[in-house]
């Protein structure tokens, strides 16, 4: 074989044939495969990665709830819902500024013999009346009845007066002798000392004013004098509007319509309506009844 035939058959030999050029491609995919072992673990952090803006709402959703979610601990939940909506205080009951009149449970008894200070109830009263001394309640008022009363005394009901106090009342006397109705403001439930009383007489309707001794009174005023501006007739049964106002230690009196001389009481505490029969000679016949009660804060 010549040489130009060797030639052209060495022309006619593949690629793949040839080593030299497998070698080449051998040692780039070499390469290739070097660099992406390389980059993979970047590849694959890449693709784990969440989306920026599909993590933005969650965080945000967060942050959000945190803010308005109520305290994890009981105790602090307990203590934050107590602080916004404190529990109501109860609404405290108050006893009313009048006393009942169908009832004496609000009313003390005052007596100069303790034997006749025995009282007696009626239904739901546990005072409803003191029989030894003719005193009972009803619906219309106090009723004070008695007939040959012999006892020397002071004898009647006493209740609390709150300070500075306007005292009301309207005083039905029909019979009385040997002794003289009380109404009085004092210090004591007894109105013995230190005491402005109004006392009713039986001589045709006259009012006597004591204060602080009932040996001799400070004011008289006869029934005529008493009829200034009112309809009352001349005689028996006399009635008698009274009403207090006490300021202090000042306690200023009227009878209808007429403004008697303002007395000064030590600490006016109670409010006492009875009679007293001051001499031990013949007996007492008392028919009085008291009405329309109403004692009011200043």
């Amino acid at each position: 074989m010549t040489n130009s035939s060797r030639s052209r058959k060495s022309k006619k030999e593949k690629w793949y044939e040839n080593q030299t050029v497998i070698l080449t491609l051998l040692g780039a995919a070499a390469t290739i495969i070097a660099a992406v072992i390389t980059i993979l673990p970047q590849i694959l952090e890449a693709a784990q990665k969440p989306d920026p803006t599909q993590t933005a709402i969650p965080i945000t959703a967060t942050m959000e709830m945190t803010a308005t979610l109520p305290p994890t601990s009981t105790e602090t939940a307990i203590a934050f819902t107590e602080t916004v909506s404190p529990t109501p205080t109860a609404t405290a009951t108050l006893t009313p500024v009048s006393p009942p009149i169908g009832c004496l449970d609000r009313w003390q008894v005052v007596s100069s013999d303790p034997d006749l200070a025995e009282t007696s109830g009626a239904g739901s009263c546990i005072i409803a009346g003191i029989p030894a001394l003719g005193i009972s309640a009803s619906r219309t008022g106090i009723n004070f009845g008695t007939n040959s009363f012999r006892e020397q005394g002071v004898f009647g009901i006493a209740t609390p007066l709150p300070i500075d106090a306007t005292i009301s009342l309207s005083v039905k006397l029909t019979v009385l002798t040997q002794g003289e109705f009380w109404v009085a403001i004092s210090n004591d439930p007894s109105p013995e000392n230190n005491m402005a009383i109004i006392a009713l007489q039986s001589q045709n309707g006259e009012v006597r004013i004591y204060n602080k001794q009932t040996n001799t009174s400070v004011e008289r005023y006869t029934w005529e004098q008493l009829l200034s501006n009112t309809n009352l007739g001349a005689g028996p049964p006399y009635s008698y509007d009274i009403k207090f106002t006490t300021n202090g230690n000042k306690v200023d009196q009227q009878i209808h319509f007429t403004n008697l001389p303002s007395q000064f009481v030590n600490l006016p505490k109670y409010l006492f309506l009875g009679y007293s029969k001051k001499s031990s000679l013949g007996s007492m016949t008392l028919q009085v009844e008291i009405t329309d009660l109403i004692i009011e804060l200043k």
